[in-house]
């Protein structure tokens, strides 16, 4: 097939003909210009194979798949056939600004030893726009761990750029997973390298009504499964881990989402992964919010890795 592209761009779709058709004109119009979009199909019913056949440029790898098979298994099947030696993501409903690719690519020339990096984004929903930066700098892998496990960096698939080969040997996404796939990735990444997180805002992610992850009433279940992939979080971030359950629950309860909120509540009761009663709950968003706080304004200072904070220690009272 030729010289090897520079980069590899995945994009798996499942009936949105037009946000994919917005999406595929990003990477189009890149003012870099070596690279292949590999779009994957994912069973659609509407007319988005015909609208991107009629495309005509070579640069585009279309692939279609029978019939649904998820998200998750449609970008593995395009990691699969991808060329080029660094990957990046984009989903059928996010753009990328004209120069992503172009400054994507010189971090990685840059810094050959770089193997992650996780980019910041705009996020439009409805007429609201909202900015989710990072600060500027490297963080290594246990640092980026606990970054992910108290979720105080952003993160979302379009975000993540990595090395092939880094990808390959940690399995690539779990098709077991329709939500949380890119968190549960990323932690399986920390575990052999950092990540340079970029300030610059390089694409932006439009909020979809048929997202997954907007659906609320499946976050307790896959945070449940996350954990239960990951039990280190627990082990090791139980502050965390409790903190985030406790405000999810309050968020869904000042929305006015009392059948979440009770949903939510009950999932974790029964799972082995939480299981945190009403009263550690109430306890952690007064006390466990302060290490999340301490670790944000951390990486905010970009305080060097080895001075972050350790673990907040287990909940004894009825633990």
């Amino acid at each position: 097939m030729g010289t090897k592209p520079a980069i590899s761009v995945i994009t798996p779709t499942y009936n949105r003909c037009a946000s994919v058709m917005r999406a595929v004109a990003s990477v189009l119009s890149q003012t870099h210009t070596d690279f292949e979009h590999i779009i994957i199909d994912d069973g659609s019913t509407d007319s988005t194979m015909e609208a991107l056949r009629a495309l005509h440029d070579p640069r585009l790898i279309l692939l279609r798949l029978p019939e649904r098979q998820g998200a998750n298994l449609a970008r593995n099947i395009g990691i699969d056939s991808s060329r080029a030696d660094i990957v990046t993501f984009l989903d059928s409903d996010d753009v990328f600004s004209p120069c992503r690719l172009r400054d994507t690519l010189a971090r990685f020339e840059a810094d050959p030893d770089l193997e992650l990096l996780i980019s910041s984004f705009t996020t439009i929903r409805g007429s609201r726009q909202t900015v989710c930066a990072n600060r500027h700098g490297y963080i290594d892998g246990s640092v980026l761990e606990k970054a992910l496990a108290m979720q105080v960096i952003f993160i979302a698939g379009s975000a993540i750029t990595v090395r092939r080969d880094s990808l390959v040997k940690i399995g690539a996404f779990d098709v077991a997973l329709q939500r949380m796939q890119d968190r549960e990735m990323l932690l399986r990444l920390a575990l052999r390298c950092g990540a340079l997180l970029t300030q610059e805002t390089d694409w932006t992610k439009h909020t979809s009504d048929d997202s997954i992850s907007r659906q609320p009433d499946g976050y307790f279940n896959a945070y449940s499964m996350l954990l239960s992939k990951h039990p280190r979080l627990r082990e090791r971030y139980p502050g965390a881990v409790r903190y985030i359950t406790a405000s999810r629950l309050l968020h869904a309860l000042t929305k006015g989402h009392f059948a979440e909120a009770m949903s939510g509540f009950r999932i974790n009761r029964l799972s082995q992964a939480m299981g945190f009663s009403l009263l550690q709950l109430l306890w952690s968003l007064m006390k466990d919010r302060r290490q999340r706080r301490a670790l944000r304004t951390a990486l905010r200072a970009r305080i060097p890795a080895t001075s972050f904070i350790d673990p907040t220690p287990p909940f004894s009272p009825g633990d």
